[in-house]
């Protein structure tokens, strides 16, 4: 009987201090710890209307918009918010038929504007104050609400032109040489150049030019060839502003109606400025305008006994040293 008794106390003994609680200490300091991401970057938008529109309506579409294009925005909880939460804000104001709109936050400052009515009035100006300040934005902002601003087909002509312009850049990017025909102030020439870099050529010209005094009774003639050259911008190959130069020698000759025969050697010294155009094929024309030097040695003449003073004064005028206007069109083909 004893023995009953002792392993019935034994066996109480052990259950209650099974049945006993443990309670765990807590640490009172720590914090339940939240999705970081949701606690870092959740961010609330307060929506201030002083228009007529519906509140719930502007505050639906900005944070559709918004959260769609910008960053992912929500409606202030009921309990209100803490002094450092993420806070942007919109505001939305009419002045007669225009609808204004700023949109503020953190590092963010822009605005917009609408002549719309009604809902649309709020969605226009708020896409035009996106539009302007996510610039990384802008297609994808026109692919779903292009009808809206006036900006997206500006950008679809941006964006239509620029291929084109880059196909034409990839277009004869290199040539062997180029072969122009030069009509200058009374000069006809022939040039032939070679790039020596994608920027650069230089080459030969030569050509003939002629021309009468104005009382008719004296002809000029003069043959001249040289160094050209030409230096773009951009490249060669494209629609490109430039600076031309050249540099020539060449035989100089007078007549007159009495017989009277003046020769000497002429050199010239020009430089300009210009435009080229250049199409797919090759095709194109330089506009220059510039100053040029024109001087004269070894001066013979050989006048008529009836000469008059007035062809001798001409020529004499004619041979002397001067600097010149001057301008050129060369019409030309890249090879």
């Amino acid at each position: 009987m004893m023995k009953r008794y002792v392993l019935i106390s034994v066996l109480l003994l052990v259950v209650g201090c099974s049945m006993e609680k443990v309670i765990p200490t807590v640490n009172k300091t720590d914090k339940i710890k939240t999705d970081s991401a949701e606690t870092q970057e959740s961010c609330y938008l307060i929506v201030n209307n002083k228009t007529e529109f519906d509140d719930d309506v502007l505050e639906n579409i900005s944070i559709a918009l918004i959260s769609q294009f910008f960053k992912e925005i929500k409606k202030v909880p009921i309990e209100g918010l803490q002094s450092d939460a993420c806070v942007y804000e919109v505001s939305f104001a009419k002045e007669g038929d225009t609808t204004f709109l700023s949109f503020t936050g953190e590092n963010l400052n822009s605005y917009g504007d609408s002549k719309m009515s009604g809902s649309d009035a709020a969605q226009q100006s708020l896409l035009k104050s996106l539009y302007r300040s996510q610039r990384n934005k802008r297609e994808v902002i026109c692919e779903d609400y292009g009808e809206y601003l006036e900006e997206c087909s500006e950008l679809k002509s941006v964006q239509k032109e620029s291929p084109k312009i880059e196909q034409k850049k990839k277009l004869k990017t290199e040539h062997t040489f180029t072969v122009r025909g030069i009509l200058l102030n009374g000069l006809s020439s022939l040039v032939l150049e070679m790039p020596i870099n994608p920027k650069m050529s230089i080459g030969g010209f030569g050509g003939i030019g002629n021309y009468l005094s104005g009382n008719k009774q004296v002809s000029t003639a003069y043959a001249q060839n040289g160094i050209f050259g030409l230096y773009a911008f951009d490249q060669l190959s494209v629609d490109t502003w430039g600076v031309t130069g050249l540099y020539g020698i060449g035989n100089y000759i007078s007549v007159t109606g009495y017989k009277s025969t003046v020769t000497a050697s002429r050199t010239n010294f020009g430089v300009g400025g210009g435009y080229q155009w250049v199409w797919e094929n090759g095709f194109n024309i330089l506009a220059t305008l510039g100053l040029e030097n024109i001087s004269y040695t070894s001066i013979s003449e050989t006048y008529a006994t009836l000469e008059s003073q007035v062809n001798k004064d001409y020529i004499k005028e004619d041979l002397t040293t001067r600097t010149q206007s001057t301008y050129s069109l060369l019409f030309g083909w890249h090879f």
